[in-house]
């Protein structure tokens, strides 16, 4: 008899969701799915029950489920898939310019940066400084800075290395600057020596 009630229950709700399937693009906001309902006659809409969209704009797949319940029964449910992707690249903020300074023979090291994405947090994006640096000969190198996203996206910086034989106190604010190196990529110090 309980279960013949519970069918009865079951087959007088009816809900609709104008899709099954969605995509959202990860940093742009979306109209999230609706669906209504019916329990012999009477708009439920309001008393559905939503799950599965707390982490909705992280990338992945999602299900969103709509139940209804009556008297502690789930009488109805569906669902909704949702694939939030990430298409955007990280941005990388350079601070204090494109250029690094290296002392000969020092591996080479990241300059101070930070990097913004549209999903994933800083300590979630991987930063690497690329580039053919020979840190065993003095001159000026092109390298580049990269950064990527959980999602694969990429993005680069054009950086300037320059490795030399420089002293602590050459690190100094306002001791080097872009006059300080000729047309032959040699570095000039400010009293001309090299």
């Amino acid at each position: 008899v309980l279960l013949s009630a519970f069918l009865i229950l079951k087959a007088g709700v009816n809900l609709h969701t104008d899709t099954t399937q969605m995509m959202i693009i990860c940093g742009e906001e979306a109209e999230m799915p609706t669906c209504t309902g019916t329990f012999f006659g009477h708009d439920i809409s309001e008393d559905l029950e939503v799950s599965g969209n707390e982490n909705i704009y992280t990338p992945g797949e999602h299900v969103l489920t709509y139940r209804f319940r009556w008297m502690g029964m789930t009488l109805a449910e569906t669902r909704i898939i949702v694939e939030t992707v990430d298409m955007d690249a990280p941005q990388i903020i350079l601070p204090q310019g494109k250029v690094v300074f290296l002392k000969l023979g020092e591996e080479p090291a990241l300059p101070e940066y930070t990097v913004q994405d549209n999903c994933d947090p800083e300590a979630k994006i991987t930063v690497k400084i690329e580039g053919n640096i020979d840190t065993q000969s003095p001159g000026i190198y092109e390298a580049y800075l990269t950064a990527e996203d959980q999602s694969g996206n990429l993005s680069s910086v054009d950086l300037l290395a320059v490795v030399s034989e420089i002293g602590e106190e050459d690190f100094a604010p306002g001791v080097f600057c872009l006059s300080d190196y000729d047309d032959g990529k040699t570095l000039q110090k400010a009293d001309g020596r090299m």
